[in-house]
């Protein structure tokens, strides 16, 4: 549960800095933004069973790849953290977890700090000229 909320930090704070510089000289961003938060929140398992996403690709279609795509989306794993703690499987449960996903997150904040590490080096470079542009 800590290192999925240390994940969800690492990557909101490099993602809003990231953003927040952009933001500031080109101005459509935000809009942008609303879309792919919108786009994002359904490419994950929050309403849904990630496993529903497993049998449509992996077993029906055999698309690993997609599959692959799919989980390397940060807050699917993030989710399914959580998910994990509220909901522990057991037998008889209709719940099932990878059995990789505290290696998934592991190597997710590995990831997660070096864009946070981009992110701050973006923001300190641009910040000296955010009064003239906005």
């Amino acid at each position: 549960m800590l290192l999925a909320l240390l994940v969800l930090l690492v990557f909101g704070t490099a993602l809003g800095l990231v953003l927040s510089a952009v933001n500031v000289y080109l101005r459509d961003v935000q809009y942008l933004v609303e879309v792919g938060l919108l786009l994002w929140f359904w490419m994950t398992p929050i309403i849904y069973d990630w496993t529903k996403v497993h049998d449509k690709l992996v077993v029906s279609h055999h698309l690993t790849f997609l599959f692959q795509l799919y989980m390397a989306n940060p807050l699917a794993n993030i989710v399914l953290a959580f998910q994990r703690v509220l909901w522990p499987a057991g037998k008889g449960t209709i719940f099932y977890y990878s059995g990789d996903l505290y290696l998934r997150l592991a190597i997710l904040l590995g990831c997660c700090l070096v864009f946070l590490w981009v992110g701050q080096r973006v923001f300190a470079r641009s910040r000296g000229n955010f009064a003239q542009e906005l």
